[in-house]
């Protein structure tokens, strides 16, 4: 099984989860490619068989261009501030039925915080259903202790065990 994980992170935890997942699929036997979703050609997947996409959660959604440059502005990677994950889900073809199946994940703030909705998981979910893409899992949340991170206990490992599920999820489809 062939399998891309892409991301979009903007403070480095989205990377490390999205790093953690390959390392889950690569355990499964999955032959994993990772990459930052802007130096994928969204067109261009008809070689995998399951797409694993990741985003921040930044203003209750998947980062937007304003919300990129308020992240620089407090510290974020300058790298972050072109096309994100909300864009290049724009740019898939409509396909029903077509390799590859997806998958997202987010990060975003301690669960445990009421004040604090939202999930670009989620988002991304209902991006890629508009585009007619078959998903082979629900949406994961993995957790930071603040804007800046870091990942909170456990968060790497249970990112490693997604992937791990992933792959045989991926198989059944």
């Amino acid at each position: 099984m062939k399998a891309l994980v892409v991301y979009e992170s903007l403070f480095g935890n989205t990377e490390k989860i999205a790093r953690e997942v390959a390392s889950g699929l690569e355990r499964s036997g999955a032959d994993v490619t990772v990459a930052p979703v802007g130096s994928v050609d969204p067109v261009d997947l008809a070689a995998y068989d399951v797409v694993v996409a990741g985003s921040p959660t930044h203003a209750f959604s998947m980062p937007r261009s304003v919300t990129r440059a308020d992240a620089v502005r407090h510290g974020a990677d300058r790298a972050c501030e072109g096309p994100g994950l909300r864009e290049w889900i724009e740019h898939l073809e409509p396909q029903v039925g077509a390799r590859p199946t997806f998958a997202v994940f987010d990060t975003r703030r301690d669960a445990r915080s009421r004040h604090l909705t939202g999930s670009a998981a989620r988002s991304a979910t209902r991006a890629l259903r508009r585009r007619h893409r078959a998903l082979a899992d629900v949406p994961a949340s993995f957790y930071v202790g603040g804007t800046s991170g870091p990942l909170l206990p456990g968060e790497a490992v249970r990112a490693r065990a997604w992937g791990s599920r992933l792959a045989g999820c991926a198989r059944t489809q």
